[in-house]
């Protein structure tokens, strides 16, 4: 257990086996994004705005069918 001035973290050992994520993730794909570097940024600026009051911030990238989505959450 770690103790911080707001923060308990409290963690415990798991017995047994872990999954073999090797054989979940594909490894034969590969995908190429072309994209304005300067507009990335800008939009993930903006979207990493709203995270930043939260005590989990993550920006997510989705990338399907020719279009790529900027989230918070």
């Amino acid at each position: 257990m770690v103790d911080l001035e707001n923060t308990k973290i409290v963690t415990r050992l798991i017995e047994g086996e872990y999954i073999n994520y090797n054989k979940i993730i594909p490894s034969d794909f590969t995908t190429t994004v072309f994209v304005d570097k300067k507009a990335l940024d800008t939009a993930i600026d903006r979207a990493s705005l709203a995270t930043r009051t939260e005590k989990k911030s993550v920006v997510k990238l989705e990338i399907r069918e020719k279009r790529m989505s900027i989230s918070a959450e």
